[in-house]
């Protein structure tokens, strides 16, 4: 009895070869005299990549990237492209930005996110407008988009990042110590109070409550 599977790829760039059936031996899977087929359907015409360039203002403030023409910061034309470097080195420019942060992810032929952090300034941002007229690209009948998300806002607070250890201590009405054997900070179980000796303490002893010795 002859066994024949038939798998169906399904793709979304166009194709000169919408018909077209491969066959081959199924070796591996049953025996050598079964053959399986392949057959791909386009259910979806590709759209087109992003292009063009779009604007970003701040506060009124339009924010140009640098012209390697002109040899300044005078191009408002932002590409869609732009890298991470260029668009901090601008934003750079405004006072108080001196220290921002940009990061980018994604491909910005199909979609990418700017990741913008305002490092040291300690006010609120100002409104953030961008325009996406200038962008092309996607299915046909769309345009592209450009959304903006505050992932946390200002805040009169300190930020610590890392949070130090000493804001990680519980309550207690005693004083507290930090013991660390080779490096390595101990946990306290049960009763944590100490008494402070006027004499060096001497380990006299040791037993091993979980694992094996060398372990």
């Amino acid at each position: 009895m002859k066994t024949v599977w038939r798998v169906q790829i399904n793709r979304l760039r166009n194709s000169t070869h919408l018909s077209e059936v491969f066959g081959f031996k199924l070796n591996n899977i049953i025996n050598s005299t079964s053959t399986a087929s392949f057959q791909q359907k386009r259910i979806q015409n590709h759209g087109s990549i992003i292009s063009g360039s779009f604007t970003l203002q701040i506060g009124g403030y339009n924010v140009p990237i640098y012209d390697r023409l002109t040899q300044s910061y005078s191009n408002e034309n932002i590409p869609y492209d732009v890298s991470a470097d260029t668009l901090q080195s601008a934003l750079r420019q405004i006072p108080g930005f001196g220290s921002v942060e940009v990061s980018r992810t994604g491909e910005p032929s199909y979609g990418a996110k700017w990741i913008i952090s305002f490092v040291d300034f300690n006010e609120a941002i100002e409104e953030i407008i961008v325009s996406a007229s200038g962008l092309s690209g996607g299915q046909e009948g769309t345009s592209p988009e450009i959304g903006i998300y505050q992932d946390r806002g200002y805040s009169s607070n300190i930020l610590f990042n890392p949070i130090n250890e000493k804001f990680l201590f519980s309550p207690s009405a005693g004083p507290q110590v930090i013991v660390k054997v080779n490096g390595l900070q101990s946990v306290c179980r049960n009763n944590c109070s100490y008494t402070f000796l006027s004499v060096i303490p001497k380990v006299t002893s040791q037993k091993i409550i979980n694992g094996s010795n060398g372990a």
